[in-house]
């Protein structure tokens, strides 16, 4: 019952906040300074970056900044089907997971593992993004608070030859800001001690709050030794 408390009073502001040391955003990737910090393999995503002029129409909607790693490149003046055709991937150096998000933004191809950005940590893929079929960039947060303290590269990959094959991203920061409607770290890190919980179990439980509380039937026979939300006494 303390856990479940707990999750309810940060979901519903009941909590006090309490100053903790802010650790600011950091930024990973945002093809400023060229390739700098990538490793580049095929012909793909060209000599350089895309800067915001050099972009085929459409593709600096939702843009934050000036310039896009995107494999459609058509500056050597091939057209759209050459350029999809063209397979390549960015590789970011090692870097050490210590926010809590990674943000960033994407846009191209809708195929697993063939368009997409992928963070990879201590050797495996553990997260994934893909274009959507849009070149309109959208963002994603990827809750990484799970590897802290673990080496991480991100992969920027196009291997799919044929409609929809490139993608595009920009925009790599690691934060602690929290996604709307989510307690800040500040939060959470009070209540678990104040409470005596584990920080990180009692992280799991606020993120599940919104499908505990969801009023969808569930659509499997419960067992014997199921616990409803109504046994958990919260007054």
């Amino acid at each position: 019952g303390d856990l479940l408390r707990a999750a309810r009073d940060l979901h519903l502001g009941q909590t006090d906040e309490v100053s903790v040391a802010s650790r600011e955003e950091m930024t990973l990737g945002d093809f400023s300074e060229g390739w700098q910090g990538w490793n580049i393999e095929g012909d793909a995503f060209g000599e350089v970056p895309h800067r915001r002029e050099d972009l085929p129409e459409g593709f600096e909607e939702g843009l934050v900044g000036d310039f896009l790693a995107t494999s459609h490149d058509r500056r050597p003046g091939s057209d759209s089907e050459t350029s999809d055709h063209r397979v390549g991937q960015l590789e970011s150096r090692p870097f050490r997971i210590d926010r809590d998000y990674l943000c960033f933004l994407v846009g191209g191809g809708d195929y697993s593992g063939e368009t997409c950005v992928q963070l990879w940590v201590d050797g495996q893929s553990v997260s994934e993004a893909v274009g959507e079929n849009s070149t309109r960039l959208r963002k994603v947060r990827w809750d990484v608070s799970e590897y802290a303290g673990r080496q991480a590269v991100l992969k920027i990959i196009d291997r799919h030859q044929g409609n929809w094959g490139h993608i595009s991203a920009t925009s790599f920061v690691l934060t602690d800001e929290p996604p709307q409607g989510f307690p800040s770290r500040s939060s959470l890190l009070k209540v678990s001690r104040d409470r005596s919980l584990d920080k990180d179990t009692l992280r799991d439980w606020v993120k599940s709050w919104t499908a505990l509380m969801s009023p969808t039937a569930r659509r499997t026979e419960l067992k014997s030794t199921d616990r409803l939300i109504d046994d958990f006494k919260t007054d």
